[in-house]
């Protein structure tokens, strides 16, 4: 009988493969994410207050509160402290690190800034993603993590994808363009 409370490594590794385009993760990352949910008691050692406000703005900029709760709202925040804990390499871990540094140091009034001003930089720093540079890299790591940590929350897999709790065997089914993704158990 499957515990629908922890999922199975095979459903996991399903989910996320889908997520990931087919990366293949190690034993070390499927147990992070096994563990991510785990507890809502998550220790951040890693970063300071102002460093976590600065990753939530940039989440909820990512995935903003519309008829289901913003990335933070479902935990997203704590799923990123724990991969970075976990899953990231000490390069990515540096490269995050010095990107918070560069929003403190050299963005010293994106904190107070309005909510709309953060949302340009935001959007700036997304805009120009694809430039080189670690601030590119760093953002791109925190935004892959929030989908992921969006979308394997019960709302992410619930309310925004099409939830199967037991999929079938497979029967075409006509899509409308309102039709959403399939997400199967891999909340906890």
């Amino acid at each position: 009988m499957t515990n629908l409370n922890k999922p199975s490594r095979r459903t996991v590794i399903t989910g996320i493969t889908a997520l990931m385009g087919g990366l293949a993760l190690s034993d070390t990352a499927l147990a992070a994410l096994d563990t991510a949910y785990s507890n809502g008691d998550h220790l951040n050692r890693s970063f300071d207050r102002d460093q976590m406000k600065t990753i939530a703005v940039f989440m909820d900029a990512i995935l903003p509160e519309t008829e289901t709760p913003s990335a933070t709202g479902v935990g997203a925040d704590k799923f990123f402290v724990h991969a970075y804990q976990i899953i990231f390499s000490a390069k990515q871990r540096k490269i995050i690190m010095e990107f918070l540094d560069h929003m403190k140091n050299d963005h010293t009034e994106f904190l107070s800034a309005s909510h709309s001003d953060q949302i340009k930089l935001v959007k700036h720093v997304d805009d120009n993603m694809l430039n080189s540079g670690n601030t590119y890299q760093a953002y791109r790591l925190l935004k892959e993590f929030t989908l992921i940590g969006f979308y394997r929350s019960e709302v992410g897999a619930t309310e925004e994808l099409d939830y199967d709790p037991v999929p079938g065997p497979f029967h075409e089914v006509p899509l409308k363009p309102s039709s959403k993704a399939t997400a199967s158990v891999i909340f906890t």
